[in-house]
């Protein structure tokens, strides 16, 4: 997948939040407090406070950058397979329906779903034995209202009883004004579920609709000052303006070559409807085995819509000083996804063992088209799509009509996909007299993927009308391993050493060029680019290992202080289509747009890092959580090649030229190496009310893949005053970015080439900090 399509996911990836959820009732030994052996979730990470977005939640930082792998789950299933082109969130949102929300260790995630990372797992509510009401209103400083309610209750006197929930925002994002939209996000779902409860257990059946429109871009232009600092232009208010075209008239080359206009504020580009049906429920027998059980379908059509800044560096000069940017869209019209997701789990506890067997089955097909194209806009707020006359000097806007005047090239791609994986899991948590405590795992997954695949993915290439030379080829029968290991060793009641580990290997599909003995790509057709039709089948490992230690006085004080390795093999170079430096300094921004696809390539990412995470009760109501880490994220065996050939533009003949590139030992785009977390809280007047903030420090990180260009360090804060005004209603005050931090975040988009610092002066894109917000909030129990 190109950089266009992680780039508008960096959003998905860092899409989560609302008020506050932070505590869970359980711990693990990754970043918590040990007290009774091997637990299965995070605790403290207030997860549910994002500093990008109000609708989800954040990703948790691993030393890993994020790569597809961040999973919700919803009555333990993924809420989507994959996050292309099903963004989570047009099939999940935190409301009055979720309970049991929780944060799974790395081990966890990794074990259950095959995952890297930290999932995010929640549960539908039961039907209760007397009517209950769960109620929430949420209003904004910027203009965001959202509301839910989720009531259940009884139908009959022999369990069966009902679950009805129904959710709706109106959700100005940061308040940015997107002209063609008024809203950043307009979601509405609803939920309708039957339970029947009896002696040893229940079944439900739960149908849930998404009605989702969610705007995916999230660049802005900064001007760089030099030395890691950044600040607006003068035509952009940061957090408030859009970089988007603001008529959402956009055009664009389909895989076929036609060329059209697309309106992105249709249903067409930015509706996405999820229908889901789920089978789940618990039967415990009565030799001690527990056996769970939840089977979910999906159908789904979610479209995507992302506007991507092409150029590294824009020029605020050009076009009588409003400036010119070179742009990439990359428009998904409403794809058909279908999805069947199965989870079969036996638990039973025998002597000093906790053993667990399950059976894990993911069916996931894709089919979506991608019109794609390139043209020039504006620089400032609700940018302008234009051309230029080459003969006149001339400027006409793009007004819907006559698209084939404004974009150029085509990067279209057609697909259908298909993954079948079945997996067998199994663990172990036992102990070994009164001071040891072991847990074993392991998770044995059998893979089918069958890929349709358009060769024809690159410049000036379009696919066959009747899609005859379209490819198709199967990668069967990979064995997908993971195999997890923790170790909890108590030397007193309070004091102890800990250690964990895992290996996860997943295969994945590629395609590479017809090359020659020397390695270099075999033209095709007397084009200069060739074409993707060779298959390639990839292996990525993921390993992961820590030691520490933990002290525990009561709830007083609780400390857990770890080194952590993490190593991740073969992951994909999401950014191989560049283009010819020595060209772009004869003519200019004409040249950046002259890109070539050189990929696929790959590279390794490790990281070692120390973690202490503490919490303390020092005086009575006053509870602070902090957490510290020291990291080391390096790109290793990263080194890349490119040859351009001679071309032929407009008449005109661009040089070829070779550049080599070694990011081989930079730090890792987007990521510090020194993080913080504190969240204080203190209970006062009769305890009804509650203060409480969360800060988080994100040191000196990259911008570049080269390290050329800095980000000098930030706070993300967050604080609120909740008030229990009666034991059923809740009042609360929330404030984001109450530091009233400004300034970027995120890698500069396509900068893999930036060998030098720019200087002072120079246009970048990037994301940026989240605006100061207020959130008003109530909630009911009834």
């Amino acid at each position: 997948m190109k950089k266009k399509s992680i780039g508008m996911l960096l959003f998905v990836l860092s899409l989560f939040v609302t008020n506050g959820w932070a505590q869970d009732d359980e711990s693990s030994a990754d970043s918590t407090q040990v007290k009774k052996g091997i637990q299965k979730e995070e605790k403290n990470r207030n997860v549910m406070l994002n500093a990008e977005n109000s609708t989800g939640p954040r990703t948790v930082n691993i030393g890993l950058p994020f790569k597809g792998d961040l999973i919700i789950g919803e009555n333990g299933v993924p809420s989507v397979y994959y996050f292309y082109p099903t963004n989570p969130l047009a099939a999940w949102r935190k409301d009055n329906s979720l309970t049991r929300l929780g944060l799974l260790s790395f081990e966890e995630g990794a074990l259950l779903y095959g995952k890297v990372g930290n999932p995010v797992r929640s549960f539908t509510r039961d039907a209760s034995r007397k009517f209950k009401g769960y109620a929430s209103i949420n209003l904004t400083s910027n203009g965001t209202s959202r509301y839910d309610a989720t009531f259940t209750g009884s139908l009959n006197k022999n369990g069966l009883g009902y679950i009805l929930s129904a959710y709706k925002n109106f959700d100005r994002g940061n308040g940015i004004n997107y002209q063609f939209t008024p809203w950043y996000d307009n979601t509405t779902m609803t939920k309708v579920g039957i339970q029947q409860k009896y002696k040893n257990g229940n079944v439900k059946l739960l149908y849930k609709m998404v009605d989702a429109s969610i705007i995916m871009s999230n660049y802005v232009p900064l001007m760089y000052k030099g030395d890691g600092e950044f600040k607006e232009l003068d035509n952009f208010d940061l957090g408030r303006d859009s970089y988007i075209p603001g008529n959402g008239l956009i055009p664009y080359k389909d895989p076929y070559g036609n060329i059209g206009t697309a309106d992105i504020s249709k249903d067409k580009y930015s509706r996405s409807i999820s229908h889901n049906l789920y089978l789940t429920g618990e039967h415990k027998f009565s030799n001690g085995y527990n056996l769970s059980y939840t089977t979910l379908y999906q159908d789904m059509n979610s479209p995507m819509a992302v506007i991507f800044p092409l150029s590294t560096s824009i020029d605020v000069n050009a076009n009588g000083g409003i400036g010119k940017q070179s742009v990439l869209n990359q428009l998904i019209p409403q794809s058909e996804c279908e999805m069947f997701n199965t989870r079969i789990q036996l638990t039973k506890e025998a002597g000093k063992h906790r053993l667990r067997l399950g059976l894990h089955n993911q069916y996931y097909k894709r089919e979506y088209e991608i019109y794609t194209g390139m043209y020039s806009m504006t620089v400032e707020a609700n940018p302008r799509i234009y051309a230029q006359d080459r003969a006149t000097g001339s400027i006409t806007y793009f007004d819907g009509s006559n698209p084939e005047n404004f974009v150029s090239s085509s990067w279209g791609n057609v697909a259908s996909n298909t993954w079948n994986k079945t997996a067998l899991y199994l663990s172990d948590d036992f102990s070994i007299g009164s001071r040891i405590d072991l847990g074993l795992g392991v998770r044995i997954e059998h893979q089918n993927y069958k890929d349709v695949h358009n060769q024809f993915n690159v410049s000036y290439e379009t696919v066959p009308e009747d899609e005859s030379e379209l490819m198709t080829y199967e990668m069967n029968n990979k064995w997908n391993k993971v195999g997890i290991g923790n170790l909890v060793f108590k030397v007193t009641n309070n004091f102890g050493f800990l250690a964990d580990g895992c290996y996860n290997s997943s295969w994945e599909l590629d395609w590479d060029y017809d090359r020659d003995a020397t390695g270099s790509i075999i033209n095709a057709d007397g084009l200069s680019y060739g074409r993707k039709v060779n298959p390639i089948e990839k292996e990525t490992v993921v390993t992961k290992y820590g030691a520490g230690l933990y002290y525990n006085i009561g709830s007083k004080l609780n400390i857990v202080s770890k080194i952590t390795g993490i190593t991740k093999t073969n992951v994909r170079c999401t950014e191989t289509g560049l283009y010819n430096q020595k060209a772009e300094a004869i003519y200019g921004q004409l040249a950046q747009a002259v890109r070539s696809d050189f990929g696929p390539e790959y590279y390794d990412i490790e990281t070692i890092g120390w973690t202490t995470d503490i919490t303390a009760n020092p005086i009575k109501n006053f509870n602070i959580h902090f957490l510290v880490t020291l990291q080391n994220p390096k790109y290793k065996n990263y080194s890349l090649t490119y040859q351009f050939d001679d071309i032929n533009l407009y008449g005109m003949t661009i040089p070829g030229a070779t550049d080599t590139y070694n990011y081989s030992d930079k730090q890792v785009v987007g990521l510090s190496k020194i993080l913080l977390e504190i969240d204080p809280s203190y209970k006062f007047y009769k305890n009804k009310m509650k203060a409480w903030f969360s800060l988080r420090y994100f040191g000196k990180q990259y911008g570049t893949a080269l390290n050329t260009i800095k980000y000098n360090p930030w706070w993300e804060s967050f604080g609120g005053l909740d008030y229990m005004l009666s034991r059923n209603v809740k009042l609360g005050l929330k404030v984001t970015n109450f530091l009233d931090q400004r300034g970027i975040k995120g890698d500069l988009v396509n900068s893999m080439q930036m060998t030098e610092e720019p200087a002072a002066g120079t246009g970048v894109v990037a994301s940026a900090i989240r605006p100061r917000q207020f959130e008003l909030s109530v909630d009911f129990k009834f």
